[in-house]
């Protein structure tokens, strides 16, 4: 439920273009600097070059952000919300690799990925541990069926050895 109270009521208006108009060209112009801003970080970001991004940030005044760790299983990254592209572009991110190549976008906000550590909590690890068990288990008992399966068929079978074959 919304419950909306209305304080007042106001008619619409139409402002004249002079009274804007210098507020339309600032905003065309922010817009257009943006613009040509993420396509340089686009072009330092696709060529892995952490240092021109550095300077650029220093640049424009724009500071890293940590979000914290987070789950993969997450749908939410702190800070930033339910954005699919962050997460998968996120978890392709190593410390071999820690720079994304591209940008992410969201609404108005652009994104620029940069790793910083990983941890696997108790509950993963033992996760996985039981997981590789688990596989390792099914190909034991896939093993012991093939190797029973096989001697049956060689009590029933008769070989007759072709010699020249292994000449």
């Amino acid at each position: 439920y919304h419950i909306i109270l209305v304080d007042e009521k106001k008619e619409e208006s139409v402002k004249a273009f002079d009274d804007v108009k210098d507020q339309i060209a600032e905003d065309l112009y922010r817009k257009e600097q943006l613009a040509q801003i993420t396509e340089n970080v686009k072009k330092i970001l696709a060529e892995g070059n952490s240092e021109e991004l550095q300077k650029t940030a220093t640049q424009y005044g724009w500071r890293w952000r940590d979000t914290g760790l987070f789950s993969i299983t997450q749908d939410n990254v702190p800070g930033v919300g339910n954005n699919k592209d962050f997460l998968a572009t996120a978890l392709k991110l190593t410390g071999e690799k820690p720079l994304a190549k591209q940008v992410v976008r969201k609404g108005d906000n652009i994104f620029v990925l940069k790793f910083k550590e990983a941890k696997l909590d108790t509950a993963q690890k033992k996760n996985l541990q039981m997981d590789f068990f688990k596989q390792f288990m099914a190909q034991q008992k896939t093993n012991i069926m093939i190797q029973n399966w096989t001697k049956s068929l060689q009590e029933k079978a008769s070989v007759k050895v072709n010699n020249q074959l292994f000449r």
